[in-house]
């Protein structure tokens, strides 16, 4: 599941630079920032734009997102909270956040925070499948497989685009214990605002791979660095 480990990074990324007293103040000063009893919903951030004001000299931003329920309905809808300067960037290029949506009112959305991480990433994954993004995973690499680090080897995109997505031949370089370096590749499709920070060279902290198969592999795609 390539991008769990994304999603999981995101909502860490979200309880550290939005920590819930600014959110409570942005809620009572400037409307709902948060949501009671929200459904947990795939947020895409379609846009970040300054508002002019500050709690606490950190400048609030309207959000724009664009929320996929979990029965694949899409709303709209702006979050107003507050983002460090020095992060701004690292929301922009953030694919996935988790968004809490009102059932009575879809249009008024909330963050969720690193407590649905692993649902969220399991909703990304499932969301992928039914797009056909990705593919379910493989029992036999969630028991069989081994892992290791690697290097990307080669990205080499194919000229299909889906659902913003891209997919791209990857390869990663991976040494096996005995020492031997290998290489697994295989087509993916990766969300286009990721494009840019994944290239050969980058290091890839966790791999995990079938020893037999090379095209059956799991990868630790940060979106960082």
């Amino acid at each position: 599941m390539e991008l769990e480990h994304i999603v999981i990074a995101v909502a860490v990324i979200l309880a550290v630079v939005v920590p819930p007293i600014a959110i409570d103040v942005v809620s009572r000063k400037f409307g709902p920032s948060r949501v009671k009893n929200g459904v947990l919903a795939i947020g895409v951030l379609e846009g970040v734009t300054p508002t002019g004001t500050t709690i606490n000299d950190v400048r609030v931003y309207n959000m724009a997102i664009r929320a996929i329920m979990p029965n694949g309905a899409e709303h709209h809808g702006t979050i107003r909270t507050p983002i460090p300067e020095h992060v701004v960037h690292s929301y922009q290029m953030m694919p996935y956040l988790p968004v809490l949506v009102d059932p009575n009112n879809p249009t008024k959305m909330g963050l969720g925070g690193n407590e649905h991480a692993p649902q969220l990433a399991e909703m990304v994954h499932q969301f992928k499948i039914q797009r056909g993004l990705a593919e379910p995973d493989s029992p036999e690499l969630q028991y069989r497989g081994m892992t290791a680090q690697g290097v990307i080897s080669r990205v080499e995109p194919t000229g299909r685009v889906a659902y913003d997505h891209v997919q791209v031949l990857l390869e990663i370089a991976v040494t096996e214990p005995s020492g031997e370096q290998i290489k697994l590749a295989k087509h993916i499709y990766l969300p286009q605002k990721l494009m840019s920070t994944i290239g050969v060279g980058k290091f890839v902290p966790e791999v995990q791979y079938l020893p037999h198969d090379h095209s059956q592999f799991s990868a630790n795609l940060s979106f960082g660095g």
